[in-house]
Protein backbone atom coordinates (compact mmCIF):
# COMPACT_ATOMS: atom_id res chain seq x y z
CA UNK A 1 0.00 0.00 0.00
CA UNK A 2 1.51 3.30 -1.21
CA UNK A 3 2.02 6.57 1.35
CA UNK A 4 -1.12 8.43 2.13
CA UNK A 5 -0.55 11.99 2.89
CA UNK A 6 -3.58 11.81 5.13
CA UNK A 7 -1.46 9.46 7.37
CA UNK A 8 0.90 12.17 8.07
CA UNK A 9 0.74 14.88 10.81
CA UNK A 10 2.14 18.29 10.08
CA UNK A 11 3.40 19.43 6.68
CA UNK A 12 5.10 18.04 4.06
CA UNK A 13 8.06 19.67 2.15
CA UNK A 14 10.51 18.48 -0.75
CA UNK A 15 13.40 20.12 -1.34
CA UNK A 16 15.98 19.81 -3.80
CA UNK A 17 19.33 21.35 -3.56
CA UNK A 18 22.53 20.99 -6.19
CA UNK A 19 26.37 21.96 -5.57
CA UNK A 20 28.46 24.36 -6.87
CA UNK A 21 30.00 22.42 -10.41
CA UNK A 22 33.46 21.67 -9.40
CA UNK A 23 32.31 20.24 -5.86
CA UNK A 24 31.89 16.48 -7.99
CA UNK A 25 30.83 13.57 -6.25
CA UNK A 26 30.97 15.57 -3.30
CA UNK A 27 27.71 14.39 -1.44
CA UNK A 28 28.28 10.63 -2.02
CA UNK A 29 32.20 10.62 -1.00
CA UNK A 30 30.86 12.07 2.13
CA UNK A 31 28.21 10.47 2.67
CA UNK A 32 28.68 9.89 6.57
CA UNK A 33 29.12 13.57 6.93
CA UNK A 34 25.50 13.89 5.21
CA UNK A 35 23.89 11.70 7.36
CA UNK A 36 25.51 13.46 10.48
CA UNK A 37 24.17 16.72 9.56
CA UNK A 38 20.90 15.29 9.09
CA UNK A 39 21.03 13.43 12.24
CA UNK A 40 22.06 16.68 13.92
CA UNK A 41 19.49 18.73 12.59
CA UNK A 42 16.73 16.18 13.54
CA UNK A 43 17.85 15.69 17.40
CA UNK A 44 17.44 19.65 17.73
CA UNK A 45 14.52 20.26 15.44
CA UNK A 46 12.72 16.47 14.79
CA UNK A 47 11.20 15.67 11.27
CA UNK A 48 10.53 12.73 9.58
CA UNK A 49 12.28 11.52 6.22
CA UNK A 50 10.01 10.70 3.84
CA UNK A 51 11.36 9.81 0.71
CA UNK A 52 15.47 11.17 -0.17
CA UNK A 53 17.85 10.22 -2.60
CA UNK A 54 21.34 11.46 -2.18
CA UNK A 55 23.58 11.89 -5.74
CA UNK A 56 27.06 12.88 -6.32
CA UNK A 57 26.42 16.40 -6.72
CA UNK A 58 22.69 16.67 -5.46
CA UNK A 59 20.24 15.66 -3.22
CA UNK A 60 16.45 15.40 -3.21
CA UNK A 61 14.07 14.74 -0.08
CA UNK A 62 10.60 15.30 1.31
CA UNK A 63 10.63 15.68 5.08
CA UNK A 64 7.05 15.75 7.59
CA UNK A 65 7.50 18.19 10.07
CA UNK A 66 5.91 18.19 13.42
CA UNK A 67 2.08 19.75 13.34
CA UNK A 68 1.75 23.67 13.28
CA UNK A 69 5.73 23.68 13.03
CA UNK A 70 6.72 25.69 9.49
CA UNK A 71 10.17 25.79 10.56
CA UNK A 72 11.26 23.75 6.97
CA UNK A 73 13.70 26.61 5.32
CA UNK A 74 15.40 26.80 8.85
CA UNK A 75 16.03 23.11 8.93
CA UNK A 76 17.33 23.22 5.69
CA UNK A 77 19.66 26.16 6.16
CA UNK A 78 20.85 23.80 9.49
CA UNK A 79 21.53 20.67 7.56
CA UNK A 80 23.68 22.47 4.79
CA UNK A 81 25.55 24.19 7.46
CA UNK A 82 26.80 21.04 9.36
CA UNK A 83 27.33 19.07 6.42
CA UNK A 84 29.71 22.17 5.61
CA UNK A 85 31.12 22.08 9.10
CA UNK A 86 32.10 17.96 8.61
CA UNK A 87 33.88 18.66 5.39
CA UNK A 88 37.80 19.22 5.29
CA UNK A 89 38.53 22.82 3.99
CA UNK A 90 40.03 21.51 0.69
CA UNK A 91 36.31 19.65 0.43
CA UNK A 92 35.04 23.32 1.16
CA UNK A 93 36.74 25.77 -1.26
CA UNK A 94 37.99 25.91 -4.80
CA UNK A 95 40.59 28.04 -5.58
CA UNK A 96 38.59 31.31 -7.01
CA UNK A 97 36.08 30.78 -3.54
CA UNK A 98 39.05 30.98 -1.42
CA UNK A 99 40.51 34.15 -2.92
CA UNK A 100 36.86 35.71 -2.83
CA UNK A 101 37.41 34.15 0.75
CA UNK A 102 33.76 32.34 0.45
CA UNK A 103 33.26 28.71 1.74
CA UNK A 104 30.38 26.57 0.37
CA UNK A 105 29.91 23.93 -1.80
CA UNK A 106 25.99 24.00 -2.09
CA UNK A 107 24.65 26.88 -5.10
CA UNK A 108 23.06 29.75 -3.73
CA UNK A 109 18.86 28.80 -4.78
CA UNK A 110 17.53 25.42 -3.91
CA UNK A 111 13.78 24.55 -4.34
CA UNK A 112 11.26 23.93 -1.61
CA UNK A 113 7.96 22.84 -2.53
CA UNK A 114 5.34 22.28 0.26
CA UNK A 115 3.36 19.14 -0.75
CA UNK A 116 -0.69 19.51 -0.57
CA UNK A 117 -2.16 16.73 -2.27
CA UNK A 118 -1.62 12.49 -2.46
CA UNK A 119 -1.17 12.90 -6.05
CA UNK A 120 2.02 15.57 -5.26
CA UNK A 121 3.20 13.10 -2.63
CA UNK A 122 3.08 10.16 -4.88
CA UNK A 123 4.87 12.27 -7.93
CA UNK A 124 7.76 13.96 -5.79
CA UNK A 125 8.46 10.05 -4.02
CA UNK A 126 8.84 8.53 -7.40
CA UNK A 127 10.70 11.54 -8.90
CA UNK A 128 13.40 11.18 -6.01
CA UNK A 129 13.20 7.50 -6.42
CA UNK A 130 13.84 7.63 -9.97
CA UNK A 131 16.80 10.03 -10.13
CA UNK A 132 19.93 7.40 -10.24
CA UNK A 133 18.27 6.14 -13.31
CA UNK A 134 17.69 9.22 -14.80
CA UNK A 135 20.89 10.60 -14.08
CA UNK A 136 22.72 7.72 -15.75
CA UNK A 137 23.92 6.40 -12.38
CA UNK A 138 22.77 2.82 -12.25
CA UNK A 139 20.76 0.65 -14.74
CA UNK A 140 18.05 -0.64 -12.49
CA UNK A 141 16.86 2.12 -9.60
CA UNK A 142 17.87 -0.59 -6.79
CA UNK A 143 21.17 -0.35 -7.82
CA UNK A 144 21.96 3.14 -6.39
CA UNK A 145 22.54 2.94 -2.57
CA UNK A 146 22.01 6.19 -1.56
CA UNK A 147 18.21 6.15 -1.89
CA UNK A 148 15.39 5.86 0.64
CA UNK A 149 13.83 3.29 -2.18
CA UNK A 150 15.95 0.48 -0.24
CA UNK A 151 13.70 1.19 2.52
CA UNK A 152 10.51 1.37 0.36
CA UNK A 153 11.15 -2.16 -0.49
CA UNK A 154 12.08 -3.58 3.06
CA UNK A 155 8.69 -2.34 3.83
CA UNK A 156 6.83 -3.58 0.75
CA UNK A 157 6.06 -0.59 -0.31
CA UNK A 158 7.63 -0.79 -3.86
CA UNK A 159 9.24 -3.77 -5.09
CA UNK A 160 12.93 -4.12 -6.05
CA UNK A 161 11.95 -4.14 -9.72
CA UNK A 162 10.26 -0.58 -9.64
CA UNK A 163 11.23 2.27 -11.49
CA UNK A 164 8.62 4.87 -12.82
CA UNK A 165 7.85 5.27 -16.17
CA UNK A 166 9.99 7.94 -17.86
CA UNK A 167 6.78 9.66 -19.58
CA UNK A 168 5.96 10.09 -15.92
CA UNK A 169 8.86 12.01 -15.08
CA UNK A 170 8.47 15.13 -12.56
CA UNK A 171 9.93 18.18 -13.58
CA UNK A 172 10.19 20.89 -10.41
CA UNK A 173 8.08 23.41 -12.46
CA UNK A 174 6.56 23.75 -8.76
CA UNK A 175 8.77 23.94 -7.21
CA UNK A 176 9.53 27.77 -6.46
CA UNK A 177 13.47 28.00 -5.87
CA UNK A 178 14.70 29.98 -3.07
CA UNK A 179 17.92 31.60 -2.10
CA UNK A 180 20.01 34.28 -3.24
CA UNK A 181 19.87 35.15 -7.16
Amino acid sequence: MPISISQIEGQIYFFSQSLHGQHRETLTRNIDSLRSAIKGVCDRQPFDIIAMVVLPEQVHCIWSLPPGDEGSSQRWTQFKALFLNNLSPDEVRSRNRLHRRKQSVWSRKYHEFQIQSQRELLRYIDFIHYAPLKHGLVERVADWPYSSFHRYVRNHLLAEDWCASPEDELVLEGAEPVGRP
